[in-house]
């Protein structure tokens, strides 16, 4: 997962996807049919894979769109650096991601990113340190 600050530096395009709606109407059963038309369309998105769905901290909803193509995936120097393999990603603003650099350092307009365990399996073995990353 990143965030959109993180793709558009890496030029990842994600899937198109406007969020159905409910129509506000007076007729309660045009409301009604609008409502079970936004949950179906929305429930499609999400069950195609196109949209991933969490609670926010709050409760809100935040949505994660898919890649449209798979993304080659670096540690580091995109050209000298190891390379994990390719992946579609899901990007969005987690509020997670403010714990990277603390919540008082943190700038939701900074590139940022979590690697899942999706792509972590990429590689056989892998070796962490405090600082430092072996593949």
């Amino acid at each position: 997962v990143m965030n959109d600050a993180a793709a558009e530096l890496a030029g990842v395009g994600v899937v198109d996807y406007a969020e159905q709606v409910p129509e506000d109407s007076w007729n309660p059963f045009a409301k009604l049919a609008s409502n079970f038309q936004a949950a179906q369309e929305n429930a499609k998105a999400t069950a195609s894979g196109d949209v991933l769905t969490i609670a926010g901290a709050g409760g809100e909803r935040i949505n994660l769109l898919k890649s449209r193509e798979r993304v080659a995936l670096a540690m580091g120097d995109v050209e000298e650096g190891p390379v994990l393999g390719a992946s579609h990603i899901y990007v969005g603003n987690l509020p997670g991601l403010a714990a990277l650099n603390g919540a008082e350092n943190y700038d939701s307009e900074s590139p940022a990113a979590i690697l899942g365990m999706d792509v972590l399996k990429l590689k056989p073995r892998m070796l962490y340190r405090i600082d430092e990353v072996y593949l």
